[in-house]
């Protein structure tokens, strides 16, 4: 067995393995990343890499890396992202899974990274066999929880009205940027946000632009504002099969045809960004509720993830959602429980549109 750097000939191969390898839980689902695999990990992080574990010239695993510049308690720091696990059922049990992560591992300690994130869902327990330490592996400790919600909206949120609704101009950006750094400024693991930033956001983010964009304003003053992106081109989640509480919600919820048949993907729209000026947490759900009804007739599910502890939870409040669980996990270069702790109990922020 090999481990090596996936390529462009590899594409079939690996959006092959995503199917016939799904996601686990109450639901069986794969992500389809047609027609180019490589192109969700590139928007994951800077110098993005595939790795795949080759046996007689087949693909028996796969997993992603890539890296940010991530603010850690003040400190810009390198850190490393890796995920896209998938083993073949033929090679479980074996040394494909401990082979991957450590190439991972590797890499990571190659280009010099502080730690080494992963998520994985809640239910998913496989992945914990080998996060919690190996030979040559260091252990993996959960850190973050993230609940991802998908809305179902049903009816119209109530608002305030209080606010001017509308899409962001280029003169807006800087405006927009520093609102994102002091509404994020007590959250860790937060990228460097400018405008720039939001400029090569969007020149590498298929089908994601400035339109893509809403602001709330007060008094000509920004005080909100949320992005949300159709990933449907190279995205898809597609559901294989229900099981348990999904099983009944989807029959109950089969005449309005909200949750799709299986073989079928979810038709759903994913709100990227969502941040708001303290003093006005009802203008980011006024945002929040605008996206609801002018795309309710389009999209039948709204998906948004936050940290388990994040004010912006409350934006949800009264509107019909599902609720899944994802738990981010960290490796460390050199082992540390007080960062650890520190860690577990401060806000983290992701952009759990890229999950």
């Amino acid at each position: 067995m090999i481990i090596r750097a996936a390529n462009q000939k590899d594409n079939k191969a690996l959006l092959d393995i995503s199917r016939t390898e799904p996601m686990e839980s109450s639901i069986v689902l794969y992500v389809d990343r047609s027609p180019d695999y490589f192109y969700l990990p590139g928007l994951q992080g800077y110098d993005s890499k595939v790795l795949v574990a080759e046996r007689d010239k087949e693909i028996a695993g796969v997993i992603g890396i890539s890296y940010r510049d991530a603010r850690i308690f003040g400190k810009l720091q390198r850190i490393g992202y890796t995920g896209g696990l998938k083993i073949k059922e033929s090679a479980r049990g074996g040394r494909v899974l401990y082979r991957l992560m450590k190439a991972v591992i590797d890499e990571m300690l190659r280009m010099k990274v502080s730690l080494c994130l992963l998520t994985a869902l809640k239910e998913n327990q496989k992945i914990l066999s080998v996060i919690t330490g190996r030979l040559g592996i260091p252990p993996f400790y959960p850190i973050a929880k993230f609940r991802v919600f998908h809305i179902i909206p049903f009816w119209k949120v109530r608002c305030s009205g209080r606010y001017q609704i509308e899409e962001l101009s280029p003169s807006d950006l800087e405006e927009t940027a520093s609102l994102f750094r002091s509404h994020f400024r007590h959250y860790e693991l937060v990228e460097e946000f400018h405008q720039e930033k939001i400029e090569q956001m969007i020149e590498q983010s298929q089908d994601f632009s400035l339109d893509n964009f809403l602001v709330a304003k007060h008094k000509g003053r920004i005080v909100a504002a949320i992005s949300y992106w159709d990933q449907i081109r190279f995205n898809k989640t597609i559901i294989q099969k229900y099981r348990r509480f999904f099983k009944g919600l989807y029959l109950v919820l089969k005449p309005l045809g909200i949750l799709p048949e299986q073989g079928k993907p979810l038709k759903v729209l994913n709100i990227r960004h969502l941040f708001y000026d303290r003093k006005h947490p009802e203008a980011a759900r006024d945002l929040l509720g605008h996206i609801l009804m002018t795309f309710r007739t389009q999209y039948k599910l709204f998906r948004v993830g936050f940290h388990d502890q994040d004010p912006l939870l409350q934006t949800l409040k009264g509107i019909p959602r599902i609720r899944m669980d994802i738990i981010l996990y960290a490796a460390f270069r050199k082992d540390d429980p007080v960062l650890t702790k520190k860690l577990q109990q401060t806000l983290i922020w992701e952009d759990m549109s890229l999950h």
